[in-house]
C-alpha cells in the first residue's frame, strides 16, 4: 500500500476517533462513525481494530466509562445522576 493511501487512511481513522471522543454522551453508530470517517462501517471496524487495539464502539464506551469515574470523583452527583448524563 502506498505510504500516502496509509497516512489518508490513518487521518482518517483519528478523524473517527475523534468525533466518537467529542460525541460521547450522544448514541453513535459505528454507520455515523463510517459517515464521518469516510469509510465503509466494515473497513471502519477493522482498521480501526488494527490501529488502536479495540473497536470504535468498545474505545466509545471506555470514553464513557473514564467521564464517569471522574464524575464520580470529582462532583457529589448520584450514580444514577452519573448515568444519566
Amino acid at each position: 500500500v502506498k505510504k500516502s493511501t496509509r497516512e489518508e487512511l490513518l487521518k482518517r481513522l483519528v478523524i473517527a476517533k475523534d468525533y466518537a471522543h467529542a460525541m460521547y454522551s450522544q448514541p453513535i453508530a459505528l454507520e455515523e462513525l463510517g459517515k464521518v470517517a469516510c469509510l465503509s462501517p466494515n473497513h471502519l471496524l477493522r482498521s480501526f481494530r488494527q490501529l488502536y487495539g479495540c473497536s470504535p464502539i468498545q474505545y466509545l464506551n471506555g470514553v464513557r466509562l473514564q467521564k464517569a469515574k471522574m464524575l464520580l470523583k470529582q462532583s457529589t452527583f448520584s450514580i444514577q445522576e452519573v448515568c444519566s448524563r
